[in-house]
């Protein structure tokens, strides 16, 4: 059998106890269930001792399992950092594809705080420039009575920001193909509002509207978010950071080479040109993002910034630049979402959105979560892969704990195979925390509550749960849902919140 890991010895007061302080707690410790730790002693040199397994649960009962997390939750303490994540333009639903931020920023958030950090989760509201613009022109053109009933409201603004797009390049098919998903549009908005002419003018130099409409985007995306546990602390405006921002840009005209292509500043870099203003001096995105970032409080030890890997260039001189100024930041990347191959586009309204998810049956939402974070960030996802298969593992599993099912006060199921692996993958949740913290994944998490879940189905088919593996099951099962953002609820049990909701 492959052996298992825990890389959580400094806070693990149950495997420090065990191995009686010969062990380095800078290496991990290996085990298998056929009874042998392994590790490196004080030395630094490979040992080895055999696990007592009537010990080992003797161990744990005396400990308990408040105690066995009790040093974990002081681990971070006193530490500040901030969380960014998600952000969307607030012209679209939130999509699948952003959902993989907020489900990374997420968690992060969560694991940190479970560590005793001060966290403050922010979310840089993208409200300021074209995409704006052109959902306020719409929509200043929209008959909003010809809306139709009972649809949120940022489903057609995004189909309306489709149409938008649409207009301006005169993609004739495309708005045919959008009219006929969405017969509504025809009445909505005639044929006369549709006259780009003074939108292209008011493109040339755009400025920001009186967008009334932002504060709903943002509300309905906060709330998609709160469906898979996220939540956020600080709502930041682009538009508060946007115009000429002279001093900033001087500064890094003056302390950074500088390249200026077609009147645009940019930032030289070996990695590439990462454009900072205009000729007329207005700022592009980077440089909103650098005066967002050092206007913020003061006193954090660390700013994580969950964003995909198509922003790596952005991301990597934003960390230096943040750097220079004593700030220190992490650029927490990921890879692409699709669905069959093909990218989302608001632009297209090639969209799946979590409403979409959520909407579609009970659990369904967590299931595709799951499936998401058991991957590794770095991996693009297509969504017609996901199987929902995971998340059957994971609620099958906890319905045969709140049942009761293969519980017994039989001392010999101890030592039984079943009760042996259930018993070591119960003591890897520290082991599996940290290395999310330190990973700055979820996927060490959300594998092992599948894994997790998948030895006590075995451990319950063999009757083979003592009472206190039983209880420890139940506890770090809704611990780690918590901290993945998932309900811990069985099926039925969401069946019969939906009926009653």
């Amino acid at each position: 059998m492959t052996r298992s890991r825990d890389h959580s010895l400094p806070f693990n007061p149950l495997l420090r106890e065990l191995l009686g302080g010969r062990a380095d707690p800078s290496a991990p410790v290996r085990w298998n269930t056929r009874g042998a730790w392994h590790f490196r002693d004080s030395e630094g040199s490979p040992a080895r001792t055999p696990a007592q397994w009537t010990d080992l649960a003797e161990r744990c009962t005396r400990l308990g399992w408040d105690d066995y997390w009790a040093e974990w939750r002081s681990y971070l303490r006193a530490r500040r950092i901030v969380v960014e994540h998600t952000s969307i333009n607030p012209v679209h639903p939130l999509h699948l594809g952003a959902l993989r931020s907020t489900l990374i920023g997420g968690s992060l958030a969560r694991v940190l705080r479970s560590a005793g950090a001060d966290v403050k989760v922010h979310y840089f509201v993208n409200d300021h420039g074209r995409q704006v613009v052109l959902l306020d022109w719409i929509l200043a053109r929209t008959d909003r009575t010809a809306l139709p009933p009972g649809v949120r409201f940022d489903l057609t603004a995004g189909v309306l920001y489709a149409l938008v797009n649409m207009l301006l390049g005169d993609r004739r098919q495309d708005i045919a193909r959008l009219t006929a998903a969405h017969p509504w549009l025809d009445a909505a908005v005639p044929v006369p509002a549709r006259d780009t002419a003074a939108l292209r003018a008011r493109l040339a130099e755009p400025t920001d509207p009186d967008a009334d409409f932002v504060d709903g985007m943002v509300d309905l995306a906060l709330h998609d978010m709160a469906l898979v546990g996220a939540h956020v602390d600080v709502l930041e405006r682009e538009s508060q950071v946007a115009g000429p921002l002279d001093p900033l840009l001087l500064g890094l005209l003056g302390q950074h080479e500088t390249v200026s292509v077609n009147g645009t500043w940019c930032l030289r870099r070996p990695d590439g040109l990462v454009p900072l203003a205009r000729a007329n001096g207005s700022s592009l995105y980077f440089l909103r993002d650098v005066a967002n970032a050092l206007g913020r409080e003061g006193g954090n030890d660390l700013m994580l910034h969950v964003i995909g890997d198509d922003q790596s260039l952005l991301q990597r001189a934003l960390g230096e630049l943040l750097d220079s100024r004593g700030l220190a930041s992490e650029h927490v990347g990921f890879g692409t979402i699709t669905d069959g191959g093909r990218k989302f586009s608001s632009r297209q309204n090639r969209l799946v959105t979590v409403d979409q998810v959520h909407t579609s049956g009970p659990g369904r939402l967590d299931s595709v979560a799951l499936d998401m974070m058991l991957r590794r960030p770095s991996r693009p996802i297509d969504i017609a892969a996901l199987d929902g298969l995971a998340h059957q593992r994971v609620t099958s599993a906890l319905a045969l704990a709140r049942r009761g099912r293969g519980v017994t006060r039989s001392r010999s199921a101890e030592s039984r195979p079943p009760a042996r692996a259930l018993l070591f993958h119960l003591l890897r949740a520290l082991g599996a925390v940290h290395g999310a913290l330190h990973r700055r994944s979820p996927h060490p998490l959300a594998r092992y509550l599948v894994d997790l879940s998948a030895h006590y189905a075995r451990a319950a088919r063999a009757e083979a749960l003592t009472p206190w593996a039983h209880e420890w099951f139940l506890a770090t099962h809704a611990h780690m849902s918590d901290l993945l953002g998932l309900d811990p609820a069985d099926p039925q049990t969401v069946r019969d919140r939906a009926r009653t909701a």
